[in-house]
């Protein structure tokens, strides 16, 4: 049975999600394995198999349509020899569909999104802390409106825990003056520290390049004595980003 291929790689190119891959050359075992005999068992993230015998080092999977919807994606392969299936490989994962244009508005309504996907992204720490509530806690909080808000749960983490929540691509040149908005909810803190370490809760609002570099437009303390206890509004004119 084959070991798993090597250098697994996803990319969105000419408008499909193109999966390529080294073939394996040795068995579980350390036998050796003639790639040229191999096919390939390709399974999408969402359970489809899009292929059963799919062959040579590459594969595009055409089942999809990103020209209104984007989704998220990552590929299992599966390579077969004359005696069975060996080693699975994972790809890379991507959002795959072309950025959405015009006005963007996420309301996470009912505890859900209204826009596909969202990506939760873990940086530091164990457990991925960003999700969908019909209130916040510690402190307590309600949603301005729609009955949802997104929540950072950091007491449920450690110090220094960090992770992302993604929305989808958005073309910044379908707007005049794209500006991004939302609301955040600030709390002052009965103690200046929290297990010997100061209290320093903060959200860092970013846009996504479409290298892949993170750019920081700001960052926002939970603990504000300025802001006080409530919900306040920010809003950053990203129009020095449409050239990307």
């Amino acid at each position: 049975l084959p070991v798993a291929p090597t250098e697994v790689a996803l990319t969105e190119t000419d408008g499909h999600p193109v999966l390529s891959w080294t073939a394996p050359q040795t068995g579980i075992n350390g036998g050796f394995i003639d790639p040229a005999q191999l096919v390939y068992r390709i399974i999408r993230n969402d359970g489809t198999v899009v292929s059963s015998n799919a062959k040579g080092t590459s594969f595009t999977d055409k089942a999809l349509n990103g020209a209104t919807k984007q989704y998220y994606l990552y590929y299992q392969i599966i390579p077969i020899s004359a005696a069975g299936a060996g080693d699975y490989a994972l790809s890379n994962h991507i959002v795959f569909g072309e950025p959405y244009s015009g006005d963007f508005i996420e309301e996470f309504s009912d505890q859900s999104v209204q826009n596909d996907p969202w990506v939760l992204e873990r940086i530091k720490g164990r457990n991925q802390l960003w999700g969908l509530y019909s209130q916040g806690s510690s402190p307590v909080c309600y949603p301005i409106d729609d009955n949802g808000l997104a929540v950072f749960s950091s007491t449920s983490g450690s110090i220094g825990d960090a992770s992302r929540m993604i929305s989808p691509k958005i073309n910044l040149t379908s707007f005049d003056v794209p500006v991004f908005s939302f609301y955040f909810y600030h709390s002052l803190s009965e103690e200046a520290e929290y297990a010997g370490e100061p209290y320093n809760d903060r959200l860092v609002p970013e846009l996504k390049l479409p290298s892949g570099e993170y750019v920081s437009i700001d960052t926002i303390y939970v603990d504000d004595l300025n802001a006080g206890t409530g919900w306040y509004q920010y809003a950053y004119d990203l129009s020095n980003f449409k050239q990307y």
